[in-house]
């Protein structure tokens, strides 16, 4: 499975890194590929291509405030969870995309102050 994951904390520090790294172990361990967005206080990181994207299975935010960009993932299932759940049981958050994601139309419908 391909998964493309964003973190987002709302200071663009630590947790945001803290995520991603959680989320690629757990993803490592797991047999999954992945790949990580960071969107931090210095930009964005890890910025993925067009060609990513098409390939990916799934999209991961893990975020409590606003992700701008979102509109790329349009054609993709999302997952969207709270930054905590990235950082403190990323195993389960990776456990829970395939049952739980939806549509980017579904998505943004649940979460309007998030994807953007």
């Amino acid at each position: 499975m391909k998964l493309l994951c964003i973190t987002k904390c709302p200071t663009g520090m630590v947790q945001t890194y803290v995520a991603a790294e959680q989320l690629e172990s757990a993803a490592e361990a797991l047999g999954y590929e992945i790949r990580t967005e960071t969107h931090g206080a210095q930009g964005i990181g890890g910025e993925f291509t067009p060609e990513q994207i098409d390939e990916a299975d799934y999209v991961i935010i893990a975020s409590n405030t606003e992700v701008e960009k979102t509109t790329r993932f349009g054609n993709k299932k999302l997952l969207v969870v709270p930054l905590e759940d990235a950082t403190n049981n990323a195993e389960s958050v990776l456990g829970r995309v395939l049952e739980e994601s939806e549509t980017y139309e579904q998505s943004k419908k649940q979460f309007p102050k998030i994807l953007k």
